[in-house]
């Protein structure tokens, strides 16, 4: 099963400064319930590269946003981070 998602990372307006994405880690839980599904979470820390190959420069109201996916073995899981 294919799990595609969206992210969107802002710069809120009301913050004065210029920041930079330099990497990110998140955690994929499939459903325990669900016949393959492992019982432990997947954990993906990438904390340089940025984010698709980009490390965006955002300035204050500036957004970068970005689609991935990711294979499941069940219907149903979560993805934090």
């Amino acid at each position: 099963h294919r799990f595609a998602y969206r992210i969107r990372v802002e710069n809120l307006p009301e913050n004065d400064k210029t920041v930079q994405l330099l990497g990110r880690s998140w955690m994929i839980n499939e459903d325990p319930v669900g016949i393959m599904a492992t019982t432990e979470p997947v954990v993906v820390d990438a904390p340089t590269g940025g984010a698709v190959g980009h490390l965006p420069v955002l300035e204050p109201g500036y957004v970068f946003e970005y689609m991935s996916g990711c294979e499941l073995a069940t219907k149903t899981g979560t993805m934090e981070g």
